[in-house]
């Protein structure tokens, strides 16, 4: 399942950008999955992260998936799975 993303552009002086570019390298980190990983460690902290429970529809489907899951088999090539469905 993937997450909604959304982009954001932000301004920086030269110094501090150049600062985001070392302490990123330091890391072996894109500047984008460093300042990401700032902000998840900032929002950590909070006590107040609002939770989202799933619907009964999702909770359901979880549970025959679980159930299910022995018969789950990995497909390598999508394109090739369903051309010989």
């Amino acid at each position: 399942m993937s997450t909604q993303t959304t982009q954001i552009k932000v301004g920086l002086s030269s110094p501090l950008h150049y600062f985001l570019q070392e302490k990123a390298k330091k890391y072996g980190l894109t500047m984008a999955s460093y300042v990401r990983n700032l902000i998840i460690d900032d929002v950590k902290k909070e006590e107040n992260i609002p939770v989202y429970l799933a619907s009964k529809k999702i909770e359901a489907s979880y549970k025959l998936a679980l159930k299910d899951r022995d018969n789950a088999f990995e497909v390598d090539d999508l394109d090739v799975y369903f051309k010989e469905l």
